[in-house]
Parts: C-alpha cells; sequence; structure tokens
C-alpha cells in the first residue's frame, strides 16, 4: 500500500514538475506605447504589437496628414496561426482588449518561459532616430581621430537612447543578443564607448552584413528609416485571453519605422516582425496576417479591395464625400485612400531551389507572363523568385479578405471568436469553416455568389488578378464592392502570408506597411489608384535595400 502511495505522490509531483517547465508566469497587460511621428504620419503604437489607436479613449490614432485631425486607420495588430504535430490549432492574437489580450512584453528564455519581472522590464519601447546614430559615429570617430578638431563636439553627450540601447538580453537564460546593434570592435559587447551603434546600416561606410544587396534569409535584423522603434513581445507570458488559444512560445523582435522625405514615403510607414519558436514544438501550416480595422477618416462609409500583383489591401471611401459625422472628423470631398502592402512576406521553406518566375523584361519593361513559370508559386506577388540565389524567396500576400462588425451580416461572415476563427480568416475561411467564394459577399449565403473558391476578396473590376491565381488558375470577370452593390460602411480586414513551418529554433521575419496616397481629382477611387503608384515607389525601396528613395512607375501586367 505505501509502495502504491509513493508511486502516486512520485507520478503527480512528474506532472506538476512537467506543468511548471511549460508553464510560465502571467503577467500585467502592457500598457506602454511610443509614437512614430517624423514624417506626415503621427501614429501609436503598444509595446504587444496593437497600434493605431489610443486604449484609453478608444479613439483612432493614425493622423495622416499629421496635424489635421484626421485619421486614416483606427486600429492594427498581427496575428500569427498555425499547428502543432497533432493537428491542434494554435493562435496568438489581439484586437480591441475588450476579451483581453495573447501578449506579452519582453523576450522568452531558451525554454520558451518568462518572469513577471521580465515583462515588466521590457513594457517598454525604444524609439531613436538616424540622426543621433549619425551624430554619435562622427563625435566618435573625431574622438579617435588625433587630427581631428573635436572642438564642434565640445557640449556633446552620447543620447541615453544609445548608451542604454537594449543590446544584450536579460540573465537566466535569455539570449545574449535582443536589440540590433553595430559591434564595431567584434569583441561580442555592446558598448558605444568602443564605437558600437544601434544597428541602423550606413552602406557607403560598409556599415551593412549585405552590401550586394543579396537578401538572403541569414541577414539579420536592423533599423530602417529616419525614425525607428524598437520592442519586443511574446505569447507566452499570458493566457490567451483574446482567442481562448494554447500558447505557441513565440518571440517577436519589432521595429516600426518610417522616412521623412520629399516624396510620397514620407506619407508612409513600415513594420518589420522577426518571429522566433522558443517552444519545443514545431508549428506547421503557420500563417502571419495584419487585422486592420479599417476606418478611414468617418468610419462608416467605406468600401475595402485588394490588388492580388503587389500584395496590398486597401480601403476608400464608399461616396465622394468623406463627412464629419458622430464626433468623427472626415477627410471631406475627394478623400484619400490607404492600404496595407506585405512588401517582404515571410521566407518560404527552404526546397533547395531557386524558384522561377513568371516576370520578364520587355522593352526595359518587367512584365507579368501568365504561360511562363510556375504561377502558382505565388512568384506573381513574392519576392526573390529566379535571382540567382537559392531558398530566399518570400511569400507575398496569400490571401485578402473583410469581415463584418459583430451584429452585421450573416453570423458566418462576423469577427472572429474562437482560436479556429482566427485561423480561418489567416486562410481565406469563413467562420462556419468554408472557404471564401467568388463574388458577392464571399460567403455561399448570398445569391450572387460563385462556387469557385478564392483567396482574394474584391480584387477590383477589371481583376488585379490576371492569371487566376487566386483562384487555383482559374481566371474570373471583375469583383468589386461597387460589382456587389455593397453598402458603404465600416470595414475590419485581414491580409496573410504563409504558410510555413516553425521548428524548434527556428526564425523568420516579414516587413508590411501603410500606404496612402490623395488624388488631387477625379473622385474618391482615384485615391486607389494614386495609392497604388505610390505603392510601386515603396516596394521599389524594398527591392533595392534601401538604397533608394525612389521608384518606377507599375509593372505592366500582360497576359501573354
Amino acid at each position: 500500500m505505501k509502495f502504491k502511495i509513493f508511486s502516486l505522490v512520485l507520478s503527480l509531483l512528474v506532472v506538476i514538475n512537467s506543468y511548471a517547465q511549460r508553464s510560465t508566469a502571467e503577467c500585467e497587460i502592457a500598457q506602454t506605447s511610443s509614437e512614430l511621428n517624423i514624417n506626415n504620419v503621427r501614429t501609436t503604437i503598444y509595446s504587444i504589437g496593437d497600434m493605431w489607436w489610443d486604449i484609453q479613449q478608444g479613439k483612432a490614432k493614425y493622423e495622416v496628414t499629421k496635424g489635421g485631425g484626421v485619421h486614416a486607420l483606427f486600429a492594427g495588430s498581427i496575428w500569427i496561426g498555425g499547428k502543432d504535430s497533432y493537428g491542434q490549432v494554435k493562435v496568438a492574437t489581439t484586437m480591441f482588449r475588450q476579451r483581453g489580450v495573447d501578449f506579452a512584453p519582453g523576450p522568452l528564455n531558451q525554454d520558451g518561459q518568462t518572469s513577471i519581472d521580465v515583462c515588466r522590464e521590457y513594457d517598454k519601447m525604444w524609439s531613436i532616430t538616424k540622426e543621433e546614430v549619425k551624430e554619435f559615429r562622427a563625435w566618435w570617430q573625431c574622438y579617435n581621430d588625433p587630427t581631428c578638431n573635436d572642438n564642434e563636439f565640445d557640449s556633446y553627450t552620447i543620447p541615453d537612447i544609445i548608451l542604454n540601447w537594449p543590446a544584450h538580453g536579460p540573465e537566466g537564460g535569455y539570449d545574449m543578443y535582443l536589440a540590433p546593434f553595430w559591434d564595431y570592435n567584434e569583441d561580442g559587447y555592446y558598448n558605444p564607448y568602443d564605437g558600437d551603434f544601434p544597428y541602423f546600416e550606413f552602406p557607403e561606410d560598409s556599415i551593412t552584413d549585405d552590401i550586394d544587396c543579396i537578401k538572403s534569409r541569414n541577414k539579420r535584423q536592423s533599423l530602417r528609416g529616419d525614425q525607428a522603434i524598437w520592442f519586443v513581445f511574446n505569447d507566452a507570458g499570458k493566457e490567451h485571453s483574446n482567442s481562448d488559444s494554447e500558447k505557441i512560445g513565440l518571440e517577436i523582435r519589432a521595429v516600426a519605422y518610417a522616412y521623412s522625405t520629399n516624396t510620397p514615403i514620407n506619407d508612409l510607414t513600415f513594420y518589420n516582425y522577426e518571429i522566433i519558436n522558443r517552444s519545443t514544438e514545431t508549428l506547421y501550416e503557420t500563417y502571419v496576417g495584419f487585422w486592420t480595422d479599417a476606418d478611414l477618416g468617418y468610419a462608416k462609409d467605406d468600401y475595402v479591395g485588394c490588388d492580388v500583383g503587389r500584395g496590398l489591401g486597401y480601403i476608400y471611401n464608399g461616396d465622394e464625400n468623406d463627412e464629419t459625422a458622430e464626433g468623427i472628423s472626415g477627410y471631406g470631398a475627394q478623400p484619400p485612400a490607404a492600404g496595407i502592402d506585405i512588401f517582404e512576406g515571410l521566407f518560404q521553406d527552404n526546397d533547395g531551389q531557386d524558384n522561377e518566375t513568371s516576370y520578364e523584361v520587355i522593352n526595359g519593361v518587367r512584365t507579368l507572363n501568365c504561360e511562363l513559370g510556375d504561377i502558382m508559386n505565388v512568384n506573381i506577388n513574392g519576392l526573390n523568385f529566379e535571382d540567382g540565389v537559392i531558398d530566399n524567396e518570400r511569400w507575398g500576400a496569400t490571401s485578402f479578405m473583410y469581415f463584418n462588425c459583430g451584429g452585421c451580416g450573416n453570423p458566418s461572415t462576423i469577427g472572429p471568436v474562437s482560436t479556429q476563427d482566427y485561423y480561418n480568416y489567416l486562410r481565406a475561411y469563413w467562420t462556419d469553416n468554408t472557404h471564401m467564394l467568388y463574388d458577392g459577399t464571399g460567403h455561399s449565403s448570398y445569391v450572387g455568389t460563385s462556387t469557385v473558391p478564392t483567396n482574394y476578396m474584391f480584387p477590383g473590376n477589371p481583376t488585379s488578378d490576371i492569371c487566376g491565381y487566386g483562384q487555383n488558375g482559374i481566371i474570373m470577370s471583375g469583383w468589386s464592392e461597387e460589382t456587389a452593390s455593397n453598402p458603404a460602411g465600416d470595414r475590419r480586414f485581414v491580409i496573410s502570408n504563409g504558410p510555413i513551418t516553425l521548428a524548434p529554433g527556428a526564425v523568420n521575419n516579414l516587413t508590411m506597411g501603410v500606404v496612402y496616397a490623395r488624388a488631387t481629382s477625379g473622385g474618391a477611387y482615384a485615391s486607389v489608384e494614386a495609392m497604388k503608384r505610390v505603392d510601386d515607389i515603396a516596394q521599389n525601396l524594398f527591392d533595392n535595400c534601401f538604397r533608394v528613395l525612389d521608384g518606377p512607375d507599375a509593372p505592366n501586367l500582360t497576359i501573354m
């Protein structure tokens, strides 16, 4: 009998110890925010990745033009979802925080855990300008050059943001290297007095780990723009009160950034995410998307759509005047358009190939040829196909769909509640587990909807999916909110990319951005066309490793 009791106690201890190893702290809900404001946009970003809104006042905080008092977006956040080896779906998401959040601030240790103290320590955001780093480099070089007249630096002091840059992780099994820095003397430790600095790239001085713009998947995270905000968060520091999912064990290192220029890039903001699987389990069929409550000025008169070839989802006004109503300022006549573009999608799983492209250059113009290459390998809006480098291909946007606000429309097309709902919206499925269908409302309950599954809602009229990529090669006629005779209203949408496999310790990264433009004439949809031209300029930045701040006209999308 004693042996049985001892065995039972021992078993319980093993179970308790196993649970203790898997569990982690229940961190407080993060409250820290920072403002990205160096160019024509003023917006708020929080330390666990939700952004573009004021959580205390419940108001929009994506003001463009800065100082105008009108906002192009209301809220947004990153969503991540996949399956474990047993096929169980796990997600990490955040929306309006009314149900809670799935993320906590700070990194995870090598066991995929964190602590309340670490969460509190990293409920911070580190905002820095490239000019601060330029000035530091000039001072340090002069200080260490006996021939330099350092009188101009008599009053210089190293800024706190450089002195206290979070280059190294906390003790307790956390990664030694955290926020990106340039290790001038290559001793492995961050010390500004040795010439080390937060890692903005200066390729003209060979301060880069990709001098030839190869765009390898081994390139490390760097800071970009004229202002950059670095922060780190995870999905293991809190119970997933938003999605009710089990924790995954992901650490996300993020950089929000913007450029101050005399070009249309001055109206844009960008967001880079480095995703690390700190758990002991592989996450299969992993998708990463961006949820947006896209209120363009006044919230209740909007339309949405997408451009498949550009990997761009967008919002525009449903009529020609964005009125001010219900205490919300509108843009007025000739309203703008705004969009979310996955400029650099996730790296695809390795296949040992330099996968082929469906684009060719004809008379100096990059042209899409639907008969060339493999149109279904997402090269239509992905990156780095047939560029001479093996296994550096990136996904583009693989799905775009909107859903209705609670109490609006078919119950299967409203906002997500369950873990499966969130995962469905990342893959162009409704909450009733049916695939989105082409035309109408995208749901089978609508009389005008076809039976053809699609991954892209409202690709435009004429369609931007000229090769039928979203319908597995079936070319369809145009489809927009106008062709569906939808009433304008309050729109939320998800633009996503994947799938990938995230093994334990695996790292992947992606960058998305907010695009904005306002046409001077031609009506609301003219602003969509203007925004697409700006989007091409921005994409050219990524294609050229940010070494230009201008770009070409749109590619010639021609069926050959």
